[in-house]
């Protein structure tokens, strides 16, 4: 059974941990989770966090450079 020094978590801390691991609450309480597997899963989420980070980025500069462009040329962007 899943616990932490002696006491058992909370039902946000379950459900945070089973959300990073990419399984189901209920998982882990019944299933034993192969190293291998948690390894993956850990490497696929922090991938996917970089990923979003670098594409909100590039969205985020690309806005900034559209409107300064327009500021100089006293044009609005209408996309």
């Amino acid at each position: 059974m899943l616990e932490i020094k002696g006491k058992f978590p909370s039902s946000e801390m379950v459900h945070k941990l089973a959300s990073a691991l990419e399984i189901d609450p209920t998982e882990l309480f019944y299933k034993e989770i192969d190293p291998e597997t948690m390894a993956k899963n850990a490497q696929r989420m922090a991938l996917g966090l970089v990923g979003n980070s670098v594409t909100q980025f590039i969205t985020d500069f690309i806005a900034e450079r559209i409107k300064k462009l327009d500021e100089k040329t006293g044009e609005k962007n209408t996309s």
